[in-house]
C-alpha cells in the first residue's frame, strides 16, 4: 500500500527459479498456487540402432549415453567357418570357408585338413609296388615325379670260366644258365697225333704219338705146314702145329712182346703162351720172332706190342689129314698082321684041296 497515494500498488516480481536440476522434469512456477511445479517427463529415446552399444539417458548430464560394449563371442569351434558379429543384424555370422590346401608336393603322403585340430595332416603312405617282374631292371618309386622308374641294369656276368658251356642270363628265372656245348672238333686228320680238347686252355691239343709211323707188320713164317718136322703130337694125339710169328718194326726196340693171348697160342707143352713173352730180335734189322704152336682148326687171336702201339693178329686155321696115335698104329699093325695070316691060311687051304 502506497501511503503516498493511498492506493494498493501491485508491482510485478520475478518468479522464483523452479529448476530442480533434474532433466527428467519440466520446471514451472504455478502462479495459481504461487509454487514451483516440477512435472516428470519421459526421457528421450537414446537407441542408436547399434547393438555394439548400451544405450541410456544420463540424467546427470541430461544427455543420451551410448556406451560401447564387447560383441558376443561368435567362435563356433569350427575352423571351416569365419566367425564374426554382424552389427547390421546384431547376430553372429559363421561363414563357411574353403580349407587351406594341404598338398605338400609329396606323393608318399595323403594330404588332408583335420577340422578337429584345424591343421593339415600329411599321412605317409606306402608307395605303389613298382616290381615289373623283370630282373633286368632296377625298380623304384621316384617321389620327385610320383611315378615308377624301371631302370635297365646290366645282368650279372655268367661266365663260369668253362669253355665247354655256353653262358647266359635267363631273365625268365633270373639266374645264370651254363649250357653244356659240344667242344670243338680237334681231329687234325693225322693218325700220328692224339687229338683232344683242353678245357683248361680252351684249345685243341694235337700231341704227337711217340713211335707213330714206325713200321709194324706181323706175319707167320710157316703157317699150317702139316709136314713141318717141328710139329708135335702129344700123348693124347693132339697135334701142335709149329709156327714162327714174325714182327717187322724198328730195329733196336727195348721190347716187342705178346700183350694179349686168347689162350689158343700155345707153347710146346700145349699151354698158352704167357702174356708179356718177349719176341727175339734176329740178325735181320728190325725183325723179331717168336716160336709158337697152334691147334688144328683153332686160330689164335693175339695182340703184339712194339712199345709204342699194339696190333691185333689172328693166326691161320690149320687143317691136315689125321695122323694116327701110337695106339692106333698098333691096332692097324695088328689088323694087317691078322689079315696077312688069314690070306695065307686061305691060300694054304686052297692049295691042299687042289692036291687032293
Amino acid at each position: 500500500y502506497d501511503t503516498s497515494i493511498c492506493e494498493c500498488v501491485n508491482t510485478p516480481i520475478t518468479p522464483p527459479s523452479c529448476d530442480d536440476d533434474d532433466c527428467t522434469t519440466t520446471d514451472n512456477y504455478d502462479t495459481s498456487i504461487c509454487e514451483c511445479v516440477n512435472t516428470p517427463i519421459t526421457p528421450p529415446n537414446c537407441d542408436d540402432d547399434d547393438c555394439t552399444t548400451t544405450d541410456s539417458y544420463d540424467t546427470s548430464v541430461c544427455e543420451c549415453v551410448n556406451t560401447p560394449i564387447t560383441p558376443p563371442n561368435c567362435d563356433d569351434d569350427d575352423c571351416t567357418t569365419t566367425d564374426s558379429y554382424d552389427t547390421s543384424i546384431c547376430e553372429c555370422v559363421n561363414t563357411p570357408i574353403t580349407p587351406p590346401s594341404c598338398d605338400d608336393d609329396d606323393c608318399t603322403t595323403t594330404d588332408s585338413y583335420d577340422t578337429s585340430i584345424c591343421e593339415c595332416v600329411n599321412t605317409p603312405i606306402t608307395p605303389a609296388s613298382c616290381d615289373d617282374d623283370d630282373c633286368t631292371t632296377m625298380d623304384s618309386y621316384d617321389t620327385s615325379i610320383c611315378e615308377c622308374v624301371n631302370a635297365p641294369i646290366t645282368p650279372p656276368s655268367c661266365d663260369d670260366d668253362n669253355c665247354t658251356t655256353t653262358d647266359s642270363y635267363d631273365t625268365d628265372i633270373c639266374a645264370c644258365v651254363n649250357t653244356p656245348n659240344t667242344p670243338a672238333d680237334c681231329d687234325d686228320d693225322n693218325d700220328c697225333t692224339k687229338d683232344s680238347f683242353d678245357e683248361a686252355t680252351c684249345e685243341c691239343l694235337n700231341e704227337e704219338i711217340t713211335g707213330c709211323g714206325i713200321p709194324f707188320i706181323i706175319s707167320i713164317a710157316d703157317p699150317c705146314s702139316c709136314g713141318n718136322p717141328n710139329n708135335i703130337i702129344l700123348e693124347d694125339g693132339t697135334v701142335l702145329f709149329y709156327d714162327i710169328i714174325t714182327v717187322t718194326t724198328e730195329p733196336g726196340l727195348p721190347s716187342v712182346n705178346l700183350s694179349s693171348n686168347d689162350g689158343r697160342l700155345l707153347t710146346e707143352t700145349g699151354l698158352p703162351v704167357p702174356v708179356g713173352t718177349e719176341f727175339i730180335e734176329t740178325t735181320t734189322s728190325g725183325v723179331y720172332i717168336l716160336e709158337v704152336y697152334t691147334l688144328m682148326e683153332t686160330p689164335a687171336v693175339i695182340e703184339v706190342s712194339n712199345g709204342f702201339s699194339v696190333k691185333l693178329f689172328i693166326t691161320d686155321s690149320c687143317t691136315c689129314a689125321i695122323i694116327p696115335t701110337m695106339g692106333e698104329w698098333g691096332l692097324i699093325s695088328l689088323f694087317l698082321l691078322l689079315l696077312i695070316i688069314g690070306i695065307t691060311a686061305i691060300k694054304s687051304r686052297d692049295t691042299l684041296l687042289g692036291l687032293r
